[in-house]
């Protein structure tokens, strides 16, 4: 299973790429890391949920999972990794206007 720290790995991972290449678009970068973590991950074959940074429905969905995980009483440590998240969409969605949008 992809957890938000993975994700939140694949976030650091494409922005330390400021020269990764023309060729490759964030979307590919992403999915060749994605792709990276499912091989060294023992549940890799979970279905895992994605949320792209430019989705403009993606905070109010992180929102939302923190609030019901706190109602049920998930663990302050997973938490704390979806606010960071939290922090990462809205930071980037904040800089990026023009590249945001609702998802197809």
């Amino acid at each position: 299973m992809i957890t938000f720290d993975s994700v939140e790995d694949v976030l650091t991972f494409v922005e330390g790429l400021d020269g990764y290449g023309l060729a490759l678009t964030d979307e590919e970068v992403l999915e060749d890391r994605i792709t990276e973590l499912l091989a060294t991950n023992p549940h890799g074959n979970d279905p895992a949920f994605i949320i792209k940074l430019k989705d403009l429905l993606a905070p109010g969905t992180i929102s939302d999972w923190i609030t019901r995980a706190e109602m049920e009483s998930v663990g302050p440590e997973k938490i704390a990794s979806a606010q960071r998240q939290l922090r990462l969409v809205t930071d980037f969605q904040a800089k990026h206007p023009d590249q945001c949008q609702i998802p197809d």
